[in-house]
């Protein structure tokens, strides 16, 4: 739906509901008092930070400064090294499109 040029008139809507919805998602994930329990989201995370990522610069800056501070939240968790990759890759993106002209060294 967010890419379907049928449903143009309406992206402005799916992308507020879109980034609404994940949002209580990763405020959710961030809540989580177990460690099985956020290791079980982990998988779900990925994906969805994978998505996010290959998003056009316009749309992946709509979506970056809503998660952003909300990713940074769950860096004081012990993350699995796949999802601390996806963060690094998110976080190199965000400063990417926000011109700070990361090198991927």
């Amino acid at each position: 739906m967010y890419m379907d040029d049928s449903r143009k008139d309406h992206w402005n809507q799916i992308q507020d509901r879109l980034i609404s919805v994940c949002k209580e998602a990763l405020e959710y994930f961030l809540k989580l008092d177990s460690e099985s329990h956020r290791e079980a989201w982990r998988s779900i995370l990925v994906l969805f930070l994978t998505k996010v990522i290959k998003l056009h610069d316009d749309r992946f800056k709509a979506h970056a400064s809503v998660y952003y501070p909300l990713l940074c939240e769950a860096l004081r968790y012990d993350l699995k090294t796949e999802l601390r990759h996806i963060l690094w890759k998110f976080f190199l993106r965000a400063g990417n499109a926000y011109i700070f002209n990361v090198s991927h060294e």
